[in-house]
């Protein structure tokens, strides 16, 4: 990751809410997304890009309407 996208980051998780930064780096919700992946079927690989999508759906990275979107363009 270059510093620009770094320090990007690093201002948004400073905006975020406190209730969502803990949601984010709870392993709880991590475990919780593993299971769901698990349980439709997802790869390891395919787990871990939910995981990563979900976060920035919850950072603000990615709008609500495009979420569904882009696991159904990205995992099989």
């Amino acid at each position: 990751m270059n510093t620009d996208t770094l320090q990007q980051r690093q201002k948004i998780w400073g905006a975020l809410p406190p209730e969502i930064r803990v949601l984010l780096s709870a392993e709880k919700t991590v475990e919780l997304i593993e299971k769901i992946g698990a349980r439709h079927g997802l790869s390891e690989m395919d787990q871990g890009f939910l995981l990563r999508t979900t976060g920035k759906l919850l950072e603000g990275l990615l709008p609500p309407s495009e979420f569904v979107k882009e696991i159904e363009r990205n995992i099989d």
